[in-house]
């Protein structure tokens, strides 16, 4: 090999190295754009960008939100009425969210007059009043979950619905007579038993004094003839009707009447008196 050809080999030799050298060695764009800060700096600076341009376009003078932009009323106060701080409403949008609560009341209507036969058995009450209370059934004695109502002349008269709510149960037992129950809020029921001629079906919504049914005979409480057997229950457990009817709800008795009767004498006596 002749000394020219040595040296044009030797030239690509090095070119062929300074080539590798260039593909080994990163540029300076691509050792810039290596380092970890620089793209989170980068979105960082294009997004103060967008925020100045629009702030600039806006007009600074009208940059605070109203209730008009939230989508309310609200009175301005001023310095010199400080109580003003709760929303306007306009009255006729303006919707009631409380109702009168409904209370129970006797399921006899007010112009039939009957007469209590039979109370509620109370265990904390005395000896007279509980042996008062026991239902005699086959030579044993029971203990009676309600309170019956019957007429002094032994006619039927209409059973009306003590409170508001929806029938849950109507059966035909002869051991208690038809029986209709009745549920309404917060797990209370309604119990009507010794009926006869029901008028109400197991889903039908009612109405406190709507007609369900009238007064019959049972087998368990033969002796009362025609009557009302009236119970009401809480979660399951029969508890005393009385303690559910408010004290100035009476039904149409005897009882009640001399009762009004005996406190209005009472009240002209203390009015005549010097």
């Amino acid at each position: 090999m002749n000394k020219e050809q040595e040296q044009s080999k030797e030239i690509k030799e090095q070119a062929q190295e300074s080539q590798a050298e260039l593909k080994r060695k990163p540029s300076a764009w691509k050792r810039f754009f290596g380092k970890k800060w620089v793209f989170p700096a980068i979105y960082v600076a294009a997004a103060a960008l967008i925020l100045s341009v629009m702030w600039m376009i806006q007009d600074p003078n009208n940059y605070a939100l109203t209730g008009k932009d939230l989508g309310i009323q609200v009175n301005e106060q001023t310095g010199n009425d400080k109580s003003s701080t709760t929303s306007e409403t306009n009255p006729q949008d303006a919707v009631t969210v409380t109702s009168p609560i409904e209370t129970m009341k006797w399921p006899v209507p007010d112009n039939v007059k009957v007469d209590k036969v039979m109370g509620f058995f109370d265990q904390a009450a005395g000896d007279k009043e509980r042996q008062a209370a026991m239902v005699e059934f086959e030579d044993r004695f029971w203990p009676h979950q309600g309170v019956d109502f019957a007429k002094s002349d032994g006619t039927t008269f209409d059973v009306t619905a003590a409170l508001g709510g929806k029938v849950t149960r109507v059966v035909d037992d002869p051991m208690v007579g038809s029986l209709v129950e009745i549920s309404h809020q917060d797990g209370l029921t309604s119990v009507y038993q010794s009926l006869s001629d029901v008028k109400v079906s197991v889903g039908d919504e009612v109405h406190q004094g709507d007609v369900i049914a009238k007064a019959g005979r049972n087998l368990f409480e033969r002796n009362e003839g025609i009557h009302l057997h009236f119970g009401v229950m809480k979660d399951g457990l029969s508890l005393s009707p009385e303690s559910y009817i408010l004290k100035n709800e009476t039904v149409n008795t005897d009882d009640a009447n001399a009762e009004a009767d005996a406190d209005s004498g009472a009240n002209a006596q203390t009015q005549n008196q010097p």
